[in-house]
């Protein structure tokens, strides 16, 4: 079933990592929540691209676009000092694979 077209001021995408049954999530410094790898995506990137660089930027992991699965795309209110009435769009991956060791950054 193909969903309708939604409208949305921002895009981003994540990756998930799943290793031996856990989901591997970051905490950006000063926040009090975790989530999953990802982010905006830059003028004229694809979400898999996006997916890649901030797995790279992230945590220091190789990634190739054929190990990315579309899970699904989300639709929700942006959240935000000054998103107030906007909406995000998220396409989420499933990470098969990639390579190095996940190590967290200071991005």
């Amino acid at each position: 079933m193909e969903r309708a077209t939604t409208e949305y001021q921002i895009h981003t995408a994540t990756g998930l990592m799943v290793k031996d049954r856990k989901l591997l999530v970051v905490r950006t410094p000063g926040q009090d929540f975790f989530k999953a790898s990802g982010g905006k995506l830059d003028p004229g990137e694809s979400a898999q691209q996006t997916v890649v660089r901030e797995l790279k930027e992230e945590l220091n992991v190789d990634v190739v676009e054929s190990d990315l699965e579309l899970m699904d795309t989300f639709y929700v209110p942006a959240l935000g000092k000054g998103h107030e009435g906007e909406t995000l769009r998220s396409d989420v991956f499933i990470v098969r694979e990639w390579t190095g060791e996940p190590t967290p950054s200071r991005e």
